[in-house]
């Protein structure tokens, strides 16, 4: 586990992104967008690597209580599989004037928060195998993919929320997609 009593004075001035997922496959997609983009960040995974470079954002991937709370995040994207028990708890940990990317089933457990931060919510992606591949349904029509990942596909519209927190609009969003592996 990660001891952030030891590293947090490296990026307590940072802008904190906290991937709140179980699945690593998330943190691996939200990386290809913005390396896609060239756009600079540090990070640190729950399988211990890190890249700590002096770059303005830094970017968790965790779904532990403990960890979220120490981490003290400025934008969370909350994954579709995070348990309803643990919502309340993580958003209570963004800090104020921060931004909450979470899955539209958990607004009624949001409702009740008394910190101030903007909530973008989502709705499932629907994506379905055909020929081998897996097409993502979207407003621009069928979009084919390299990865066959589901579960991955049913946060896209978080990642995409996310990433507008970068400057990746939608219509720059899915360029990347199509190469994520």
């Amino acid at each position: 586990m990660i001891d952030f009593s030891e590293i947090f004075p490296s990026f307590k001035d940072k802008t904190r992104v906290l991937i709140c997922s179980d699945q690593t496959e998330v943190a691996k997609c939200v990386f290809h967008i913005l390396e896609f983009y060239n756009k600079d960040f540090d990070y640190l995974l729950e399988d211990q690597s890190q890249k700590n470079s002096g770059e303005d954002f830094i970017f968790l991937e965790s779904s532990s209580l403990e960890i979220a709370a120490q981490f003290k995040p400025n934008i969370v994207l909350m994954t579709s599989e995070i348990s309803e028990d643990k919502v309340s708890e993580i958003a209570q940990n963004i800090t104020g004037g921060g931004v909450l990317v979470y899955p539209e089933k958990f607004e009624n457990l949001l409702d009740s928060l008394q910190n101030y931060f903007r909530k973008l919510p989502f709705q499932p992606s629907q994506a379905f195998p055909k020929n081998g591949i897996l097409l993502l349904e979207t407003e621009m029509g069928e979009i084919p993919l390299q990865t066959l990942n589901e579960d991955l596909m049913t946060d896209i519209k978080g990642i995409q929320l996310l990433s507008q927190q970068f400057g990746i609009m939608e219509e720059d969003f899915y360029d990347p997609i199509l190469s994520f592996k």
